[in-house]
């Protein structure tokens, strides 16, 4: 994915007599870069999306079991408080 850029080759040097030829074929060059970079940017983005997906599924993974636990196991729990409250008060009653 890297690519290695000769800086000499890129641009022409000042004050030489410059034709054509050589600002197709630097013109060539920039073209085949672009190309590259293209190509780059497009798988860049397909992982991006693909990292975006998973994330969203491990974050349904980890809350939506809290989330039914917490809606599904809240009567059983109101009725531990019941339970816990009679036991302390037996307690509370023995050690008078």
């Amino acid at each position: 994915m890297t690519m290695d850029i000769d800086q000499e080759n890129v641009l022409p040097k000042v004050g030489e007599n410059n034709n054509s030829e050589d600002f197709k074929k630097i013109l060539q060059e920039n073209s085949e870069l672009i190309k590259e970079l293209a190509e780059d940017v497009k798988y860049i983005k397909k992982y991006i999306f693909w990292q975006k997906i998973r994330a969203f599924i491990y974050l349904i993974i980890i809350i939506a079991p809290i989330i039914f636990g917490f809606i599904f196991l809240q009567p059983y729990l109101q009725g531990l408080d019941k339970t816990l409250s009679t036991y302390t008060d037996l307690l509370n009653s023995v050690s008078k």
